[in-house]
């Protein structure tokens, strides 16, 4: 019998000394940057805005297929992972692949990922700019083709098929 060996390989930004430092640094400027928005919501915000090189790398790579786990912390943009031109598969950990900044999210009927982030729809409390809405924009512009969602639980499967976002891309259970 035939038997393929496979080689996983994990791509991280810049071993450079420089490469290090600016990943020391990005997730303070994604903070700050957060600080343009005021939310009731105090559960962990990303606006995935600062490049960071992993799309070259990644596209560098011979990978057949992408694995993306968590994404936070300005670990890569919205746009690199648009830029990523092979299949990618996400395992999604919290809400934030369909959300806007929010790795959790208010989930009811009038729930803001449900709706497309309008205007009215902004929590009680909010202040200054909508970076959820802005990012979610911005999702919604630069992720064209689906990515296959993988959701640990029957409830994050659910909302994925129930977001404006990504209820048309494919998506399977593995709890």
């Amino acid at each position: 019998v035939d038997a393929k060996r496979t080689d996983f390989e994990t791509i991280s930004a810049s071993p450079t000394r420089t490469g290090r430092f600016l990943s020391r640094i990005r997730p303070l400027s994604g903070q700050i940057f957060m600080r343009m928005q005021n939310t009731p919501n105090v559960n962990p915000h990303s606006p995935a805005v600062f490049r960071t090189g992993l799309q070259r790398e990644i596209n560098r790579s011979d990978a057949d297929v992408v694995l993306l786990t968590w994404i936070g912390r300005e670990i890569i943009s919205v746009g690199e992972i648009a830029g990523i031109d092979k299949p990618l598969v996400w395992r999604m950990s919290d809400m934030w692949t369909f959300c806007g900044n929010e790795h959790y999210a208010p989930d009811d009927e009038e729930a803001r990922w449900r709706t497309g982030y309008k205007k009215n729809t902004r929590p009680k409390g909010s202040g200054r700019v909508d970076l959820d809405a802005w990012t979610f924009r911005r999702k919604l512009r630069s992720w064209k083709k689906p990515m296959h969602l993988i959701a640990p639980s029957r409830w994050l499967h659910d909302c994925v098929k129930d977001s404006a976002l990504a209820k048309n891309w494919p998506v399977t259970h593995i709890p």
